[in-house]
């Protein structure tokens, strides 16, 4: 189930043709001077077999002094080396003595033949790099099918890249020159290909089409005619929206604009590798030279005096590694190339944290230690290639794979540490276009108003001092709850207000008399809700209140006796009069605290059970897996909010391509790219491993933080399965279907066993109302000639029971599903396309609902 690739045959010819030349203006006898071709320098034996460089430890940071620092980490996974120096000039060959120097008859033809001669080396050698780069990235042979797709990744580039010599008779001269073109965009080709199809769009795609393989065609050194190209190249994906706006076909506008999309990504890199001049390798730079070794001693002993004038300053040259510096520099010292550059982007860390008061960053922003971070960016560099970023970055689009993301990563952290502008403009590209969002989230106003809490109605017993009076009675407090969104660029920000009203039957007693009362009170509490970087924050109640009150009565101990009890009676009266404000006032003070108490209590504890969730559903499983959760932008609008995550290791990308929009009037929408499902199936610590199926299931849940799992009544008996050590499992999202794929290095149920294939299967969203299910919608395919007949009978057996049509996965929360206030609600949208799932909720305009639906839902989310 391997593929192996044959040898070009053409260089042979050309040499058995030049040969043929010679014999004929050759005479029989003549004598060859031997000579020794054992190169001067060892390295020039193999280029591939030069050593590659250790694994390096990642260095813990240290904290900063007086602060808790958040370090802004790199991943600082050694690369192997794939891209060797060129080596120096050798020396030139000795000459040997012969019997006798005869007269060189043919000395016109020599350079002729030196020249053929030097070139085809030159092209093979090419070749056999060429070779070894992709065999450095294939799996081992037991991976064959695995590591397949790497070829077909290349074929395109092959095509081109193995036309090496152009040969052009010019004055009697056949001249042969290496041309290293640019990458084929392969998958890029593809969708035009698709575009060109619709009418509308036809133009346009073939215009673009035309203009890439016009560029795969060049040769990447020529550097005016490549950026010639990419000028017309960004002109006519500037023309796409204008092209879309007057297409009529939705789906061919949309395709459109994925393809314009597809190109802006590619565009700002082919240009910055067009403008690099000679594309070569950028080697890094290692402390080397008196001078160097000397500016970078004093650049340290600057610092080290500037901390002396300042507090804390042997806390600071300790947490800048000053000591460490000096080692490093000294003139004895015999510190790796490796070792200077992690050392370096250790420190360089250090000095670029994520949190530090302002007094530490004004530490940090002092001139000497600037400069000190400049000598040290050019020592954290590595070898970086931009054609090997071009060929990763193709591959990536076409294969989708995860191991193809962690090599584009591995580029893309050497270009973010070269001290060459262009190259971090590279590596910023890369992590705006690659490194994307891949999961979005918008929720609309009216979707929080209906998630608030409900209004809450209390009878309450009243038992109150006012002005000194002793007051009792009853109330009736009711409570609504409103959402209001603060228009915010870098947060969620939200307020939940609180508006009530206080019915109150009351008397007061003070003295002989008795007043009885009729009271209202309304008071608004607001609570402002903020998520940005830092998490989760909710502000004190503030609250304001306006009460009124209504003498009804008066009772007195002296309402018996004539004259006496009118006088009391009055006179309480007057006293009530006087004292009323400041009553109204001490109610309404009394009235706001126990409303701010009441609305803080309910929703702390609505909001803290929200948090409980996320940290234990949502955060501690990620944290399990390794993976980091991280905000790339929040918005807050008038009447929306937008939070857009990436959910990604370090090693990991996120999402490339455009996103499918949800429509607008939709109250809820949520994409998901496949990126984030493929990172976090690479963090399930399968590759190269083996289960039994119990195993493999309670495997799972212990990496998801999920409870021991109930193995189905079905599962085949005395499997065992042993995963490929590359993309175990992955999934792809396009045409409306996810697609699962397993690679499968070893399958064992009894006394059989098979090797070495893959199997996949799609999925597809199933709608009912609120309710969106993901079913297994295909038959089991396996890829690979070898198992077919009944051992393919056999393997489709054991997978249809693994990968059951039975299971389902509910993608709403059953939160939404079954909520009351949600039930003129439905899913007004599901889609898949470009590696994106989307799905939004909104109004159901149906009229007449489906009975038939309704009694479908219990039973569906029993499932």
């Amino acid at each position: 189930m391997s593929s192996e690739r044959r040898s070009p045959w053409w260089p042979y010819l050309l040499v058995l043709a030049g040969l043929f030349v010679l014999s004929v203006a050759v005479p029989r006898r003549w004598q060859v001077a031997k000579i020794d071709h054992r190169p001067s320098n060892p390295a020039h034996h193999n280029v591939a077999m030069q050593p590659k460089p250790m694994p390096v430890r990642p260095v813990i940071v240290p904290p900063m002094p007086e602060s808790k620092s958040a370090v802004a980490h790199q991943t600082d996974q050694q690369p192997v080396d794939r891209h060797i120096p060129p080596l120096p000039p050798t020396a030139g060959l000795p000459t040997v003595a012969t019997h006798a120097d005869p007269v060189d008859e043919f000395a016109a033809v020599k350079p002729w033949t030196e020249l053929v001669s030097q070139k085809i080396a030159d092209a093979r050698r090419f070749l056999a790099e060429q070779r070894e780069a992709k065999a450095a990235i294939q799996p081992s042979s037991s991976q064959s099918l695995v590591g397949a797709h790497t070829d077909a990744a290349c074929d395109g580039e092959s095509r081109l890249a193995s036309v090496l010599i152009r040969r052009t008779l010019t004055s009697g001269q056949l001249l042969a020159i290496p041309a290293v073109t640019w990458p084929l965009p392969e998958s890029l080709l593809h969708q035009l290909e698709r575009l060109s199809q619709s009418l509308e769009c036809r133009e346009w795609a073939i215009a673009a089409k035309e203009l890439c393989e016009s560029l795969a065609a060049t040769p990447i050194d020529e550097t005016r005619d490549s950026l010639a190209i990419v000028a017309q190249l960004q002109t006519v994906t500037a023309q796409a929206d204008g092209v879309a706006g007057e297409v009529h076909d939705p789906y061919a506008a949309a395709e459109l604009r994925r393809a314009q999309y597809a190109l802006q990504r590619r565009l700002l890199a082919w240009e910055l590798t067009a403008k690099a001049g000679d594309h070569g390798t950028t080697f890094a730079n290692v402390l080397s030279g008196d001078e160097r070794r000397t500016k970078l001693v004093n650049t340290a002993a600057g610092v080290r005096t500037y901390l002396d004038t300042i507090a804390h300053g042997d806390a600071w040259a300790k947490y800048l590694a000053l000591d460490e510096i000096a080692r490093l520099a000294s003139a004895g010292s015999s510190a790796s190339s490796d070792e200077v550059r992690i050392s370096a982007r250790r420190i360089l860390n250090l000095l670029s944290p994520v949190e530090a008061t302002p007094a530490q960053r004004r530490v940090l922003g002092d001139q000497t230690v600037r400069s000190l971070a400049e000598q040290l960016h050019g020592l954290a560099s590595e070898p970086t290639d931009n054609r090997e970023l071009l060929v990763n970055i193709e591959r990536y689009e076409t294969s989708r794979r995860s191991s193809d993301a962690v090599a584009l990563v591995e580029i893309q952290q050497r270009l973010n540490w070269s001290g060459d502008a262009t190259d971090r403009e590279l590596a910023s590209h890369i992590e705006n276009h690659y490194r994307n969002a891949n999961i979005r989230a918008a929720l609309s106003k009216e979707l929080l108003q209906r998630l608030a809490p409900p209004p809450m109605t209390t009878y309450d017993q009243v038992a109150e001092v006012i002005v000194g009076a002793s007051v009792q009675g009853q109330s009736v407090n009711t409570i609504e709850f409103q959402v209001k969104l603060i228009p915010d660029t870098r947060r969620i920000h939200l307020w939940l207000e609180a508006c009530g009203m206080v019915f109150s039957r009351t008397q007061s007693s003070s003295g002989p008399a008795t007043m009885n009362n009729r009271g209202s009170a309304h008071f608004i509490v607001r609570k402002a809700v903020l998520l940005d970087q830092q998490g989760l924050g909710v502000g004190q109640a503030s609250t304001e209140a306006d009460t009124r009150s209504q003498l009804v009565g008066v009772r007195t101990n002296f309402d018996g006796i004539p004259l006496v009890g009118p006088m009391v009676r009055n006179y309480a009266a007057s006293q009530y009069d006087e004292m009323r404000e400041q009553a109204r006032w001490e109610s309404r003070e009394k009235v706001a605290a126990r409303a701010g108490e009441r609305v803080n209590l309910e929703v702390n504890k609505r909001l803290q059970d929200v948090e409980d969730r996320v940290r234990r559903e949502i955060l501690g499983p990620l944290a399990n897996l390794g993976l980091d959760l991280d905000p790339i932008s929040m918005e807050t609008a008038a009447e929306r909010a937008t939070l857009r995550l990436r959910l990604a290791g370090l090693h990991q990308l996120g999402s490339h391509t455009a996103r499918p929009q949800a429509p607008s009037d939709s109250l809820a929408s949520v994409q998901i790219h496949e990126s984030a499902l493929n990172n976090a199936l690479d963090q399930l610590q399968l590759s190269g491993r083996s289960f039994e199926l119990p195993e493999l299931y309670r495997h799972l849940a212990k990496r998801l933080s999920r409870p021991e799992p109930r193995l189905p009544a079905d599962l085949p008996d005395g499997v065992q399965i042993t995963f490929a050590d590359l993309d175990p499992v992955r999934i792809r999202g396009d045409e409306d279907k996810l697609r699962l794929t397993m690679a499968i290095k070893e399958l064992r149920q009894g006394s059989r066993s098979w090797h070495d294939f893959e199997i996949s299967t799609t999925y597809k969203p199933e709608v009912y109302g609120r309710i969106v299910k993901l079913a297994r919608d295909g038959i089991i395919d396996l890829d690979g000639e070898a198992y077919k007949g009944k051992a393919e009978f056999a393997l489709r057996g054991i997978f249809s029971k693994i990968l059951s049509r039975e299971k389902t996965l509910n993608l709403v929360p059953p939160a939404i599903v079954e909520h009351p206030r949600m039930a003129d609600l439905c899913i007004t949208q599901c889609t898949i396309e470009d590696g994106w799932l989307g799905i939004a909720l909104g109004p159901d305009r149906t009229i007449v609902r489906s009975d038939e639906a309704k009694h479908l839902i219990p039973q569906i989310l029993r499932k």
